[in-house]
């Protein structure tokens, strides 16, 4: 930085750079920008933001939202719940600031793993104590990277010249490019509220008229769903699996759970009236039906 930079206009003198929320300087011959990153990683608002942010993926809401909305003078009245908050920053800290740590411990709690039904009466008191889990529609990135992978039908981008399966192994949305199916990738995405590091995050996601016109129009779905090009349909076809089990792995892979005896009678009506054809439009059906797109 030079002295004219670093020159405040209104009275001609020159300021020293401090941390804003502690007044501190960089040490005597310290580099300015490891100084910056030895400043924000040492205060304690790093690991609650941090922990925040990841919290909320995890768990659909963060402890304070929106994730950037923090006001340092009253953040424990804002979180919903202040003292988790504060012991998962510091334990974050203390195991020098791993995110896979971070991770396990969320993804271990008990909290992670209930059910977003609730057995009695629902009241709001209950949510600070994450007593359920909170339902969200998937992002773009992951609706389509979901559908490739139930399919077993992998999406081809290149990202500097190296080819790969999955939207979140990108840079940016904005890699998936626009040329032959990869253009209705992108307006999947899209439909589904992606943002890109030039736009806003959308708040929240909500299911639309025009993501169900995508999901069961386009080829995205409608040629993965096919039984040909090693899908996961021609594969169960050809495994020598009886129509029950078939319709079972479907669901298992498509949902993570087995399907209900109505469901299952009602896809083995398909299946046993044209097996291939019924494979498919089993499959396509699972992957258009408001579950599919849906955390819960």
């Amino acid at each position: 930085m030079t002295e004219s930079m670093s020159r405040m206009p209104r009275d001609g003198k020159t300021h020293e750079p401090a941390f804003l929320l502690t007044g501190e300087r960089p040490k005597a011959g310290e580099n300015p920008r490891a100084a910056l990153a030895r400043m924000m990683t040492s205060h304690i608002q790093f690991s609650r933001a941090t922990v925040n942010w990841i919290w909320g993926r995890l768990m659909t809401v963060a402890f304070v939202e929106p994730y950037d909305g923090f006001d340092l003078a009253r953040w424990e009245g804002q979180a919903t719940n202040p003292e988790l908050l504060e012991a998962l920053a510091n334990e974050f800290r203390s195991h020098n600031y791993s995110v896979q740590r971070l991770i396990k411990t969320i993804m271990k709690s008990s909290a992670y793993g209930l059910s977003s039904r609730f057995e009695g009466e629902w009241k709001d008191a209950y949510a600070p104590y994450y007593a359920r889990k909170y339902i969200r529609v998937l992002s773009g990135t992951e609706v389509v990277d979901a559908i490739t992978k139930v399919t077993n039908r992998p999406g081809r981008y290149r990202i500097d010249g190296v080819g790969v399966s999955r939207v979140k192994q990108l840079a940016t949305p904005q890699n998936v490019g626009k040329a032959g199916e990869n253009a209705e990738i992108s307006s999947i995405m899209e439909a589904f509220f992606q943002s890109n590091r030039f736009t806003q995050v959308p708040e929240g996601n909500k299911p639309t008229t025009l993501q169900a016109l995508l999901l069961t129009g386009g080829g995205v779905v409608n040629t993965r769903v096919l039984a040909e090009k090693g899908s996961r349909v021609e594969q169960l076809l050809a495994s020598g699996k009886s129509n029950r089990e078939i319709i079972e792995e479907m669901f298992l892979t498509s949902l993570a759970r087995p399907p209900t005896p109505a469901e299952t009678e009602v896809a083995l009506r398909a299946v046993e009236r044209d097996r291939k054809q019924g494979a498919e439009d089993v499959q396509w059906a699972l992957l258009n039906g408001i579950e599919f797109i849906l955390n819960h």
